[in-house]
């Protein structure tokens, strides 16, 4: 897993005031003042509108899809976007849960201790009791058998989950 986390630079917030305006606020980390751009939907000529709708549509299905690679997830997750959209369902980005990025070797002292390695609080909870350890120290917890096991159950895993996804899934290969 990647040590690097991601850093919000700007949060956003819509409110769509009456059938004609609404208004987006941007708040610029590091900035004191929001931005707040109003939108007057009485004023604004339709085909923009239009233009500005199709926009936002597509960086929804863009988002939709960040990150997968294969094709058939990919249409998957635009197909269930798609589905969203027809059920008035405009998801905002901002509520997906935050994915922690911690190494290996913490999830697997988590898992050798019986801690729960989906609760972000235990996780940042040994992640950052691992950052703050000296080498001696982390040398003690990774070579603890039960570490250790845990760790090789988890990287073993992941290197599964790599192979299958290019994986041929023909068995009349396998006929002699």
């Amino acid at each position: 897993m990647s040590d690097k986390q991601r850093v919000r630079r700007v949060s956003s917030n819509i409110k769509f005031e009456n059938g004609y305006t609404g208004n987006i606020i941007l708040d610029v980390k590091g900035l004191e003042d929001k931005i707040d751009f109003e939108v007057n939907f009485e004023e604004m000529p339709v085909d923009l509108i239009h233009q500005a709708a199709l926009a936002g549509f597509n960086a929804r299905l863009a988002i939709a899809y960040a990150g997968l690679t294969d094709p058939q997830e990919i249409s998957t997750a635009i197909q269930a976007e798609i589905g969203n959209f027809r059920a008035g369902k405009f998801i905002s980005r901002n509520l997906a849960p935050k994915k922690l990025n911690v190494p290996d070797i913490v999830i697997a002292w988590m898992l050798a201790v019986g801690k729960d390695t989906t609760s972000e609080e235990e996780v940042t909870k040994y992640a950052t009791s691992w950052a703050n350890r000296d080498e001696e120290q982390k040398g003690v917890i990774s070579n603890n058998l039960k570490v250790i096991t845990e760790l090789d159950k988890l990287q073993a895993a992941k290197r599964l989950a790599k192979k299958q996804k290019d994986a041929l899934v023909d068995d009349s290969v396998l006929e002699i």
